[in-house]
């Protein structure tokens, strides 16, 4: 439009010397009128065909500018996404080795000791004192190896929303008694010169809360365990209060230590997985056990947090829902019972196990019950002495040649449909043990058994509630 109007002022101008036949002004005054319109209206017409042609021209050079200057911040962004992908995907990497290289160095080191004192333990002559040094190792190394499996067992569970809580009344006081002396025996076997105390009101240690029990005992023994490993020597204190959280009552539990402390910018990062405080090398243990507690805690409605300056120590705090009840509807007592040795010599046993060392260890916790026992090596076996006699239980493995636990619990739920049937299987993830029960066994233990625990399964299908 500017273009044709700045035209058409110019073609006029031109027009005047034209009509008032201008001869000063040289050759344009010999124009006569026709001339001037027939050359002015060509003018106009390629004039503006040619602004017409530039202006499209340029309109489209501009969206393409446009679309590429788009285009470049586009990719200037994805470009700084992937760096912030490349970046995290090489610190996860990164700890992923670390941990790997960590997780090695964690299960040799107990294997050393359970493969080493066990072949020591052969040597003909050994001291009593000796056997029973060596025992007392190899059992603290056997642990140790199994609280690692139960660490990554966790952290996949909780990852995998698999978690089982059994949300149940407990009684706090005596259960932070037991791990004091426990963390107790442990700070003594390292010769590290610390003193832990218990700092409890009189009047909350009758403290009944509800929660689950055991997850309730890992997260104080993750948080215990840690004010010990990283505490040379000072104090370690634990205890809990009652306090308001948005109107609700809660348990407040508490772990102090005079350790070295955690610096400020490590206080997020050291309950993700993998992660510990220093993040540099991988010290005693797996780097998950803060990543579980927190996990532990937002499955049971709790909080978690820490204060901490270096140097001087750290104090770990956690929440729990607290009704305030004082009264165990649980009977003590006979719980207590149904973890003793009964007298079982009139009753019949059937252990399914392929594997001979883990039948002979069953065999050796059932013997003080007087049991009969007899052992099958597969489904197969087990179902062949079931038809000659029917058995007060079964002990079942899953894992088995020719006919595995599954297929053996169906057979015999076909002609004994209330036999005691209790899988002992080395799966333990939440899902296999949802499995044993589905496909109709009556109990389920996991690998390695505790006697204690075994017996106090066994006891109510044996007559002993």
């Amino acid at each position: 439009m500017v273009s044709s109007a700045v035209n058409f002022v110019s073609l006029g101008l031109l027009a005047i010397p034209v009509y008032f036949n201008m001869e000063d002004l040289g050759l344009i005054a010999q124009y006569n009128t026709g001339g001037w319109i027939v050359n002015s209206v060509n003018f106009m017409v390629v004039s503006t065909l040619t602004s017409l042609a530039l202006s499209f021209v340029i309109i489209n050079i501009d969206k393409t500018l446009r679309k590429e200057k788009k285009m470049k911040l586009l990719l200037q962004v994805n470009r700084d996404k992937l760096a912030i992908e490349k970046k995290r995907a090489e610190e996860s990497d990164q700890l992923k080795s670390a941990f790997l290289s960590n997780m090695s160095h964690e299960i040799r080191t107990p294997m050393n000791a359970i493969l080493g004192f066990s072949g020591l333990l052969t040597e003909p002559g050994l001291p009593p004192d000796k056997v029973k040094l060596y025992n007392t190792l190899i059992t603290i190394s056997g642990e140790q190896l199994l609280r690692i499996i139960d660490d990554i067992i966790d952290i996949s569970k909780i990852e995998l929303n698999q978690m089982s809580i059994d949300i149940q009344p407990m009684q706090v006081y005596p259960g932070l008694v037991e791990i004091v002396n426990i963390m107790q025996n442990k700070i003594d076997s390292l010769k590290k010169q610390i003193k832990i105390e218990l700092q409890v009101a009189p009047e909350l240690q009758d403290l009944v809360i509800e929660t689950d029990e055991i997850r309730f005992r890992q997260i104080v023994n993750n948080l215990a365990g840690n004010a010990v490993k990283y505490t040379d020597s000072g104090t370690i204190s634990m205890g809990y209060t009652l306090k308001k959280d948005n109107g609700n009552t809660v348990a407040e539990f508490f772990v102090k230590d005079t350790g070295r402390g955690i610096p400020k910018e490590s206080f997020e990062k050291i309950f993700n997985r993998f992660t510990q405080a220093d993040n540099v090398d991988f010290k005693e243990g797996t780097g998950l056990g803060l990543s579980i507690t927190k996990g532990l805690l937002d499955l049971l409605g709790g909080k978690i947090g820490l204060q901490s300056e270096l140097n001087k120590g750290s104090e770990f705090w956690f929440t729990l829902p607290c009704n305030t009840k004082i009264d165990l509807p649980v009977n003590e007592r006979q719980r207590e019972n149904n973890g003793k040795v009964h007298d079982y010599s009139d009753k019949i046993i059937y252990i399914a196990e392929d594997d001979e060392v883990s039948f002979y260890y069953l065999r050796e916790i059932l013997k003080r019950t007087k049991i009969t026992i007899r052992h099958a090596v597969n489904g197969k076996e087990l179902l062949g002495l079931i038809h000659l006699q029917k058995p007060d239980l079964v002990l079942l493995d899953i894992n088995m040649p020719e006919m595995n636990g599954f297929e053996a619990i169906q057979e015999i739920r076909k002609i004994h449909p209330h036999l005691p049937v209790i899988a002992q299987t080395a799966y333990a993830m939440t899902r296999e043990q949802d499995k044993c029960m589905a496909h109709g066994c009556n109990g389920y233990l996991a690998k390695p058994i505790k006697p204690e625990v075994l017996l106090r399964l066994l006891n109510p299908y044996l007559g002993n509630n």
